[in-house]
């Protein structure tokens, strides 16, 4: 008999497992991911860096922030937020007026952007301007190193003078156009290094193409600007082929229109409202020429209905069909272990 009471011991076990799993059932596993990971034609989270023409200095506004102004920047992040509508849209603008590659380069190197780079899908960098002009404002300074000055150029000088003093300046700028070409370099493995974010550099417009006189300065401006243009798309691409960047060619964009398109008849060689919408209208299809990985929140579930409470003499279906299949099991438990007793008994 003992055994007998050893195997409906065991089967009665068996009938509360199979009540509890009836009346409980078993929980699927939450999924607690909050986005899902879509493609874009357009970025999501934008930075931008460099100079004054980044920054939109010279434009209505500018002296209450430049996030008051219409720059080129300002027009793509109010452009996107509207197409994507995902509430997660962020224009980040880290550039300075006056700064220079080299300036620029050295930030970078600190690691001043890093967190910014980590987070961006897209860079957008304008420099290189402020590489020059720094140089032709310090070779005419008063305490130059370079022994002219603004005061001697103005005095009277014999074309002999006037080509020393060209070639002289000459010699400093195309030093300086190498070292911008150095710069873009470094400048570009250290951000791939940091990110896999698009990188867009504008090319360097010129305010004063549409300027005739004197023509010998004219065409050494063009001569300078050309230069740093040939470095920027010397070095679109790294010695194995890959992209730095791309490039967006304002230089062409703004060709023959520079009287029209800077407030250089302010003496202010920056863009103007029509600058800024230029170079948007450059920019916007080169973003778009690839699509871009952004998160966007998921639906939020409907919460469950509870189902109705039984009533407190009534079982559920489940527990019902538990206790019925683990009855039988005690059945068949005791049916069989009293034949089995009586087998050995009669034995």
């Amino acid at each position: 008999m003992k055994k007998i009471f050893t195997i409906l011991r065991n089967a009665a076990s068996t009938l509360c497992a199979a009540a509890i799993i009836g009346s409980c059932g078993i929980s699927a596993a939450a999924n607690d991911k909050e986005y899902d990971l879509v493609s874009s034609p357009v970025p999501e989270k934008i930075l931008v860096m460099g100079d004054s023409i980044a920054t939109g200095y010279g434009l209505d506004g500018y002296d209450k922030g430049r996030e008051n102004v219409q720059s080129y920047s300002n027009m793509l992040k109010d452009e996107f937020s509207s197409e994507l509508k995902v509430g997660k849209e962020e224009l980040i603008n880290k550039a300075i007026d006056g700064q220079t590659s080299w300036e620029l380069l050295e930030d970078i190197k600190k690691g001043e952007y890093d967190s910014y780079l980590k987070s961006s899908d897209l860079i957008l960098i304008s420099i290189g301007g402020n590489d020059l002009l720094h140089t032709l404002y310090g070779y005419f300074s008063e305490n130059t190193d370079y022994g002219v000055s603004l005061k001697d150029l103005m005095t009277d000088h014999s074309v002999g003078d006037l080509v020393e003093i060209y070639s002289g300046l000459s010699k400093v700028l195309e030093q300086k156009i190498e070292e911008y070409g150095d710069n873009l370099k470094e400048m570009s493995a250290y951000i791939k290094g940091v990110t896999d974010a698009r990188v867009i550099l504008q090319t360097l417009y010129n305010p004063l193409d549409t300027t005739e006189k004197p023509k010998l300065f004219m065409a050494f401006v063009k001569s300078k600007i050309n230069g740093l243009n040939e470095k920027i798309l010397e070095n679109e691409k790294d010695e194995n082929g890959a992209s730095n960047y791309s490039v967006a060619d304002v230089f062409e964009a703004f060709a023959g229109q520079g009287d029209t398109l800077t407030n250089i008849k302010k003496i202010d060689i920056h863009p103007n409202a029509d600058g800024h919408k230029k170079i948007y209208e450059t920019l916007d299809p080169i973003i778009r020429e690839t699509s871009y990985t952004i998160e966007v929140e998921k639906p939020k579930a409907e919460p469950a209905q509870s189902a109705p409470k039984a009533e407190k003499d009534e079982l559920s279906d489940g527990t019902k069909t538990a206790l019925l299949i683990g009855g039988g099991a005690v059945l068949i438990a005791i049916v069989v272990g009293v034949m089995t007793y009586a087998k050995r008994k009669g034995n």
